[in-house]
């Protein structure tokens, strides 16, 4: 069986071509005695782009990612975009490690035993090395040499041992790199839809002058419901945390989605638009909440997220 080696020191110098972009030299790896400083609004543009470098990526890989990362995934990490640059279930780091774990798999061996890479490899490493180009702009200078280096020994290595081992390295190094990233950034809210202002322009002719008259009109749609009375309550045994709340929103809302360090849970609304669940969380200290519609697989949220500190 083929075993995990992974190493953090300076693999090797950048050379040859890679992605036709060009990678600087410069020292290695985070500055870990930054000071603490305020987080940078980021426009919801950004998640909009990245989220659309996702869905590429993820049509250039192997048939096993897409079957990892599809609708579900892609509904989720709309839902919370604020979470989408954490180390949550359901974000930007969490795909890049299913294409971690799958890179590092893509291999077999032949009738003499010789190790060789599948053909799900190129398609796999070429999709993630499109999500690098899509993030490594944002990184340090110091966290740009470390991930340029740490391609390099991928893509200028010829053991496919070696191959698969140090792309399980990248990857990982690529996701811990959008966390820390996302720890400095704050994803500012999209565009209001609550109302749509329309102007209409109308000509009135008087004689031989002529009058321009702009009128603006506002239209209010549906506002997003909300959760009301949420609590998060430690259980006797310390363990377990139970949630409860009342969700106001439209009549189409069925489900609370509940999210803990853990991951996901639904919890299905009763007559009363009312929920509880009881979740496995020995460690929680904060729980997320989302009211929406959940049907084969796909949620909709309909009220925006509201957090609560367990107690």
């Amino acid at each position: 069986m083929k075993q995990r080696f992974v190493t953090r020191t300076a693999l090797m110098m950048v050379s040859g071509a890679l992605l036709s972009a060009t990678m600087p030299i410069l020292p290695s790896h985070f500055d870990t005695t930054m000071t603490a400083q305020a987080a940078t609004v980021i426009p919801y543009s950004t998640f909009t782009a990245d989220f659309t470098a996702l869905q590429t990526a993820v049509n250039m890989a192997g048939h096993k990612v897409q079957s990892e990362i599809g609708a579900s995934f892609y509904a989720d990490l709309k839902a919370e975009p604020e979470d989408a640059y954490s180390n949550y279930l359901g974000s930007f780091s969490d795909a890049i490690e299913t294409f971690r774990n799958d890179v590092y798999d893509d291999y077999d061996y032949d009738e003499d035993g010789d190790m060789y890479l599948t053909t799900d490899f190129a398609p796999d490493w070429a999709a993630l090395s499109s999500l690098y180009q899509q993030f490594k702009d944002r990184f340090s200078k110091a966290e740009q040499t470390q991930l340029a280096s740490m391609y390099a020994a991928v893509v200028n290595e010829d053991d496919p041992d070696t191959i698969t081992d140090n792309a399980y390295d990248f990857a990982q190094e690529l996701s811990d790199a959008v966390v820390a990233w996302g720890a400095d950034v704050t994803l500012a809210q999209p565009q209001s839809t609550d109302s749509q202002v329309t102007t209409t322009k109308t000509t009135t002719k008087t004689g031989s002058s002529t009058t321009n008259t702009n009128t603006k009109t506002v239209t209010t749609t549906a506002k997003k419901g909300t959760i009301t009375q949420l609590k998060a309550h430690r259980t006797a045994s310390k363990k377990s945390v139970k949630v409860t709340g009342t969700v106001k929103a439209s009549k189409s809302a069925n489900y609370a989605r509940i999210k803990t360090y853990k991951g996901y849970r639904y919890a299905k609304l009763n007559r009363k638009h009312q929920f509880s669940k009881t979740i496995y969380a020995p460690k929680a200290k904060v729980v997320k909440v989302v009211a929406g519609h959940y049907a084969h697989g796909h949620f909709t949220a309909k009220t925006s997220t509201k957090t609560v500190h367990v107690k």
